[in-house]
């Protein structure tokens, strides 16, 4: 009787156990593919905190009461590449005298900017990311970066046109609805102008994507 099941179905058994051996081979891959990349986003973000600090470090005999080239060029260097730090420079400005070197609207320019540079760097950071899982057709986390990075959009990228909202529009509720390979379609195209290089993160100091 078990033999002759065997000849009926087995066959069919047999394909239908590859078929599910092979969707959970696959699924198995793209988990362990997705874990591989987010261990090197956070080793690549660790580095570049670490470079973060040690040019804050680097640049902090430069900030000094007194202005000169020097001083403007370590501010501008902290603002396009370590925009974290530059609470350490305000904390350092504010014992000058007020007179001193214009260390008053320095300081006012160094509040205005430090926060808003962190924010804009912070969100390409994740539309990179995204762009990331993406390349490797991860279309989950591709849309689930993207998300986060919207939720965190800075206004400058508003004001400047750098980010297509009606696309952006279209994502959210793909996200919603969990059509997350149409949601990571339309969140690149909607971040298509978002610089690649954190360099150029900033709106007070990146040059303008290509139209």
């Amino acid at each position: 009787m078990w033999l002759e099941y065997f000849k009926a179905f087995g066959p069919w058994s047999l394909t239908i156990a590859a078929l599910v051996w092979s969707i959970y081979s696959f699924d198995v891959q793209q988990q362990n593919l997705a874990n591989q990349i987010e261990m090197q986003q956070r080793s690549a973000e660790l580095a570049r905190k670490q470079e973060a600090i040690k040019l804050g470090n680097d640049l902090l005999p430069w900030i000094k009461c007194e202005g000169d080239e020097r001083r403007e060029i370590a501010l501008e260097k902290l603002r396009i590449s370590a925009p974290e730090e530059l609470k350490i420079v305000v904390a350092i400005l504010e014992k000058c005298p007020k007179q001193s070197g214009g260390v008053g609207k320095v300081l006012e320019t160094m509040r205005q900017q430090g926060s808003q540079n962190e924010l804009e760097k912070a969100f390409v950071q994740l539309v990179n990311n995204g762009r990331q899982y993406q390349r490797n057709g991860l279309e989950g986390p591709a849309a689930r970066t993207f998300a986060e990075a919207a939720n965190s959009l800075p206004q400058s990228y508003v004001d400047d046109h750098i980010v297509n909202l009606d696309q952006l529009s279209l994502a959210q509720e793909a996200w919603s609805d969990a059509r997350f390979s149409t949601a990571s379609d339309f969140f690149g195209q909607a971040f298509r102008k978002v610089p690649g290089d954190l360099d150029f993160a900033s709106s007070a100091f990146r040059s303008r994507p290509v139209q």
